[in-house]
C-alpha cells in the first residue's frame, strides 16, 4: 500500500494508487494523481483524482521530465544510466542518497542490495522451462548488468522495512519478475535479460558472454533525519553487486528520481488563509486552490475531481520532450475505452 494519502477535512482520506501524465485534444498537458479506497468522506465517491495542469515556463522548472525518464524506457529520452565502477575490493559498499523536504529538514537514507552472479563463459544463457527473455540495446556489459539489478530494487520498493525484506528474501528470489541471468554481445551492443527459471549454463555462441545464477543475498538500510522533519522523507536506492570471482565489483547507479510537487503543494510565509484542524496552521502557496467536481456515470465508479488552480512548471526547453513522452509512450491499456454501443451518459456536479 502506498504511504501517500489525500486528506480532505478532518476525517476523509484516500490512498494514492497511480500517477499519469497525458495530453488532451485542446493541446493542454496534465498530471493526474489517482486515489482509491476513500473513507470517512462526506462524498459517496470511493475514488478521487487530483488534476494538475502543466505549463511551459521560461524561468521555473520542476523535475517532471527527469522523473518521467526514470520510470520509462531510458531509450525514450536517449539517456544512458550513469555508472561508476569502483576498484576491486572484498567489501560491500553502500551509497547514500540525500534529499530534503524543506530547507530546515535534512534526511539521509541508504538502501543496499547485495546480489550474487556467476560468469558462465561464452555464449547465450540457457534457462529452464518457463523462463522469459527480453533484449535491448546497452552501451556496455555494465549497463546490461544494471538492467538485471534494477529488477531486484523494483521488488525491494514493495516492502515496508528491512525486516520485511529479509523475511521475504526467498520469495523475492522466486519471483518471475526478477533477473536470473543476463548475456551481452559487445559487437552488437545487445543485452538479453532472462527471468523466471534459473540460468546455470551457456550455449557457447560466439560474441556473447553469459552471467547466471543471479539472486539477491542481502539487503541493508539506514537513515537519519533532523528534528525539524515531521516524518521520514522518501529515499532513493543504490545497488551493490558481489561477483563470484577473486574480487568484488561495486556498481553505483541512479535508480530512482523522486517527483517533486513542492511548487504546487508547498507552504510559504504567512500571507494566505489558514487551513487545518485546531493546532495546525498551514499557509498554502498561491494557486493551491482547487475546484471540486464529481463525475457520476453508469459506466464508471463515482469519482471526485480536484482541479488545481496552480500549474506545475516545466522548463521551456524540456516542454516538447515532455509532450512527446506523454503522446508516444506509455501503456494503451491504462486508458479504458467507452462502450461502443450507445455511448455513455455522465453528469458532473
Amino acid at each position: 500500500r502506498s504511504p501517500v494519502a489525500l486528506r480532505v477535512g478532518r476525517s476523509c482520506q484516500c490512498r494514492l494508487s497511480g500517477v499519469a501524465g497525458y495530453t488532451k485534444s485542446d493541446f493542454t498537458a496534465w498530471l493526474r494523481l489517482q486515489f482509491e479506497d476513500c473513507s470517512g468522506c462526506e462524498s459517496t465517491a470511493s475514488r478521487a483524482a487530483v488534476l494538475i495542469p502543466l505549463q511551459p515556463d521560461g524561468a521555473a522548472d520542476s523535475n517532471l521530465y527527469e522523473w518521467m525518464c526514470a520510470v520509462s524506457d531510458h531509450a525514450a529520452c536517449s539517456m544512458v544510466v550513469e555508472t561508476t565502477t569502483a576498484p576491486p575490493t572484498t567489501t560491500v559498499t553502500e551509497v547514500a542518497t540525500t534529499s530534503a523536504t524543506s530547507p530546515a529538514c535534512h534526511f539521509v537514507g541508504t538502501v543496499g542490495v547485495q546480489t550474487h552472479e556467476e560468469d558462465l563463459g561464452q555464449g547465450n544463457c540457457i534457462a529452464g522451462p518457463g523462463s522469459t527473455r527480453s533484449t535491448h540495446q546497452a552501451p556496455s556489459v555494465q549497463g546490461c548488468r544494471i538492467a538485471c539489478e534494477l529488477t531486484y530494487t523494483t521488488e525491494a520498493a514493495k516492502y515496508v522495512d528491512m525486516q520485511d525484506l529479509r523475511v521475504h528474501m526467498a520469495e523475492i528470489n522466486a519471483k518471475d519478475t526478477v533477473c536470473t541471468g543476463y548475456a551481452y554481445n559487445s559487437a552488437t551492443k545487445k543485452c538479453a535479460i532472462l527471468k523466471g527459471a534459473s540460468v546455470s549454463a551457456s550455449d557457447g555462441a560466439e560474441g556473447w558472454e553469459c552471467f547466471g545464477n543471479v539472486h539477491v543475498k542481502d539487503f541493508s538500510y539506514k537513515s537519519d533525519f533532523s528534528a525539524e522533519c515531521t516524518s521520514p522523507a522518501p529515499t532513493a536506492t543504490a545497488t551493490t553487486t558481489t561477483r563470484t570471482e577473486t574480487s568484488t565489483t561495486s556498481t553505483t547507479t541512479k535508480l530512482v528520481e523522486l517527483l517533486h510537487l513542492k511548487d504546487v503543494f508547498g507552504v510559504q510565509a504567512e500571507n494566505g488563509q489558514v487551513f487545518g484542524d485546531p493546532g495546525e496552521a498551514h499557509f498554502p502557496r498561491r494557486g493551491l486552490e482547487a475546484m471540486l467536481l464529481q463525475l457520476q456515470s453508469p459506466c464508471f465508479q463515482d469519482i471526485d475531481y480536484y482541479v488545481m488552480a496552480g500549474a506545475l512548471p516545466v522548463a521551456q526547453g524540456k516542454w516538447n520532450n515532455v509532450v512527446r513522452l506523454m503522446s508516444d509512450f506509455g501503456e494503451p491499456a491504462a486508458w479504458s475505452l467507452l462502450p461502443s454501443a450507445g455511448g455513455c451518459s455522465a453528469s458532473v456536479s
